[in-house]
């Protein structure tokens, strides 16, 4: 099993910080000015990982970053968003610094913000309700750290456990990580007589998390991550309008902060209004809220969530 990690070498952070300070037109510095930190709405959120890095709208990941042993990115984008295509695959576009894309998918001098823009509004039609209302969650939550989060696969199996925000809280004496996974309240795997079918995904969870390494690893990784976003957000500012990170993530940054992570997940019930037997339902409901924090937000809600 690998560990779970996330971070950027430096010889990556040197060359992103060139590509920052650099006046000729480059894919880096156009994703941090439309880079929306949590706490605010926007057009992308970005996602540090294992050596690499994501940017997202809605749950699409628009923009993938990926370095060479020597730092050097590479920007990967999927074919579909580049061209408008309904579908396409697993095919992407690999761009290099200074590079962009046209809709025939020829490799041509990047084209600025707008060229991003046009990815995103492709990616549109590829959106589906449950990430909609989770980008929207994240716009009312300032100290989530990740989004698409996943976990190493463990005791037998085949694929990474997945949550889909990661946010800190603040404590009496310190700060939690705290993972979110996100449901739509129409979603079967809610429903159950017995065992609803999410609760396999927290006893997975669980079972990670149980280990001291595994929660000395995730402690760390995110605290890398804040760090990154610190400095991401730093640099941001300079080049655009872009909102300050939460003073939450700031002080979680730190190699003296105080940091843990929650044992159990929070689950995130997005309610869609959609008719249904309402006492069956609260039966339901007890049963998930008997086994892990649950938040239900109503239709069309302004709640304002608290991270």
């Amino acid at each position: 099993m690998s560990e779970f990690d996330r971070q950027l070498s430096i010889e990556a952070r040197e060359t992103l910080a060139e590509m920052a300070c650099d006046d000729r037109p480059n894919w880096w510095r156009d994703l941090l000015s439309l880079w929306a930190p949590s706490g605010h709405e926007g057009a992308l959120r970005l996602a540090i990982r294992n050596g690499y890095m994501n940017f997202y709208s809605c749950g699409q990941s628009v923009a993938r970053i990926e370095f060479d042993r020597k730092g050097t990115p590479k920007l990967y984008v999927h074919r579909k968003y580049v061209s408008g295509s309904p579908n396409g695959g697993q095919d992407y576009v690999k761009l290099l610094v200074g590079q962009g894309c046209d809709r025939q998918g020829e490799i041509c001098a990047w084209g600025g913000a707008s060229m991003l823009h046009s990815w995103i509004a492709n990616s549109v039609k590829h959106r589906g309700p449950e990430k909609c209302d989770v980008e929207k969650a994240v716009a009312q939550m300032p100290t989530v750290i990740d989004v698409e989060m996943g976990l190493p696969a463990c005791e037998g199996q085949k694929t990474p456990m997945r949550m889909d925000m990661v946010a800190l809280e603040q404590t009496g004496d310190g700060i939690q990580i705290v993972f979110w996974e996100a449901k739509m309240i129409s979603d079967g795997r809610l429903r159950s007589r017995t065992t609803p079918k999410v609760f396999e995904q927290v006893e997975a969870y669980e079972r990670f998390l149980a280990d001291d390494r595994n929660r000395r690893c995730v402690v760390e990784a995110y605290r890398r991550t804040c760090k990154l976003l610190r400095n991401f957000n730093v640099v941001a500012q300079k080049i655009a309008h872009v909102p300050p990170i939460d003073d939450l993530i700031v002080e979680a940054a730190r190699d003296d902060g105080r940091l843990d992570v929650a044992l159990t997940p929070r689950l995130l019930i997005f309610d869609d209004g959609a008719k249904r037997d309402e006492k069956a339902w609260q039966g339901h409901l007890l049963r998930l809220s008997e086994r892990m924090p649950v938040t239900v937000v109503p239709p069309r809600s302004q709640v304002e969530f608290a991270a």
